[in-house]
């Protein structure tokens, strides 16, 4: 397992003292059940990945700099056709990257905000882009908090991903969430009765 503070999980000393007492955190209990299958199918001699849909990954640009758009070049020498671009803190630099990228890169670009901004830094940020740079952003994963009206409004001006978010959406919602994308981390939720649930809303 490999804890992110940062993002709200626990420090792995207190994973290890849950062990201790012999008790499992959300992401160790979710650590174990990928363990099983990975045993599984050792056991019994066979590719856990064979007649599966298999997913490129996208590249991670942790910061940008709108003077250094070179930046994205070892990403597509490398073959990755999408980027996911951490932003939300310079907007007005990130904007300019982005208008300049899309003139010298040929790459889809998944924006992540960790919910940073405000409705108002929302319309700002997708006013501030040209035509093209929105043709190539896929997507704004997580612009702002979750709230189910604010999310309709803002995906009319461009597309969603919820990703730290969908910790507000309980399983047993049956109203489908207001995102374009669902970004699903198997090491934080039921990953089997979160896809049962995205199944009832398409």
């Amino acid at each position: 397992i490999h804890p992110w503070p940062e993002f709200g999980d626990m420090e792995i000393e207190e994973h290890l003292a849950q062990l201790r007492k012999m008790k499992l955190t959300q992401m160790v209990e979710q650590a174990i059940w990928m363990a099983s299958i990975d045993a599984k199918g050792r056991q019994e001699k066979r590719n856990i990945y064979d007649n599966q849909i298999l997913l490129r990954n996208n590249a991670l640009l942790m910061r940008i700099n709108p003077a250094t758009v070179e930046l994205l070049d070892p990403f597509a020498k490398a073959g990755f056709t999408k980027t996911k671009v951490k932003v939300g803190v310079e907007l007005e630099e990130e904007i300019e990257m982005m208008n300049r990228a899309a003139l010298t890169h040929n790459m889809t670009i998944r924006m992540d905000f960790n919910s940073r901004l405000s409705w108002n830094t929302f319309e700002k940020y997708v006013n501030g882009l040209t035509p093209l740079a929105k043709k190539q952003i896929e997507y704004f994963e997580d612009p702002f908090p979750y709230d189910a009206s604010m999310w309709k409004e803002a995906r009319k001006l461009m597309a969603l991903a919820i990703d730290w978010e969908i910790k507000k959406i309980p399983l047993d919602q049956d109203a489908p969430v207001e995102a374009d994308f669902i970004v699903l981390k198997p090491t934080h939720e039921d990953v089997n009765a979160r896809v049962e649930q995205c199944i009832k809303w398409e």
